[in-house]
């Protein structure tokens, strides 16, 4: 199922992932990423897999994590945290292109097998417009493989990659280069 309702989680406090899962959210993403400061990921990472194995029979919500930008080794360390724990999919934030996704798919199958997850179990939803490259390989991602549950977009990370002074108008629409990213 894909879900309809994403609630982004902190991974590093276990008060939010208590009242996250009870939030009624489709699905609740366990950020390893922005909402993690550098000192604390490690941490973050042993409370994420803790909370997916307390939480592995029936839930009322997906758990998804999302990691760390692929070409980062905190993606790594954020992967090889997780998968044992049979999250019901990665966010992959910052994602340059269709290879990103593909490459995440191959790290995934190689860690699922060393773990005894089912093979292609943990799905993929790429953050897909929060470079400027991804930006123009949107149409590439029909090749990203049958992990890939969807994209998904980000307007905070884009401002910050081109040196975009705001991304909102006074009325708080996009300006039109966000209008554009979105509609792509």
């Amino acid at each position: 199922m894909t879900p309809r309702s994403l609630l982004f989680v902190p991974g590093d406090s276990d008060r939010k992932l208590a009242r996250g899962a009870d939030s009624g959210a489709d699905a609740l993403i366990i950020d390893l990423e922005d909402a993690v400061a550098a000192d604390a990921k490690a941490a973050a990472r042993v409370r994420a897999s803790e909370f997916l194995r307390a939480h592995a029979g029936e839930r009322s919500a997906q758990l998804w994590v999302r990691i760390n930008p692929l070409d980062t080794a905190e993606a790594q360390a954020d992967l090889a945290a997780v998968v044992a724990a049979r999250p019901d999919g990665i966010v992959l934030p910052k994602t340059r292109s269709a290879d990103d996704v593909i490459g995440l798919g191959q790290l995934l199958g190689a860690l699922e097998q060393r773990s005894e997850v089912a093979q292609g179990s943990i799905r993929i939803l790429p953050v897909a417009t929060e470079t400027p490259e991804a930006i123009f390989a949107l149409g590439d991602f029909r090749r990203a493989g049958p992990r890939l549950l969807g994209m998904t977009w980000g307007a905070e990370d884009l401002s910050a990659a081109i040196g975009a002074s705001a991304n909102r108008e006074a009325d708080g629409s996009w300006t039109q280069p966000y209008q554009l990213v979105r509609a792509l």
